[in-house]
């Protein structure tokens, strides 16, 4: 799953968007079985939390005003 990371590295000009910042993959599955975590992998939980980000707010009120 790391191949697209690599695929588009070219360094320059690359930003971090700020919104998934803090996303982290291995959080999703147990490391030891691969399977999704009840723990960190609730992606409810996830959504909500992404949600009381101010900045997620925005981005979603832009997306009503277009649809």
């Amino acid at each position: 799953m790391e191949n697209w990371k690599d695929s588009d590295s070219s360094g320059a000009g690359s930003t971090v968007d700020p919104l998934f910042s803090d996303y982290d993959e291995q959080s999703w599955f147990d490391s030891d079985s691969g399977v999704a975590s009840p723990v960190h992998g609730d992606p409810v939980a996830q959504t909500l939390n992404l949600l009381t980000k101010p900045e997620a707010m925005g981005n979603l009120e832009t997306l009503l005003r277009f649809i």
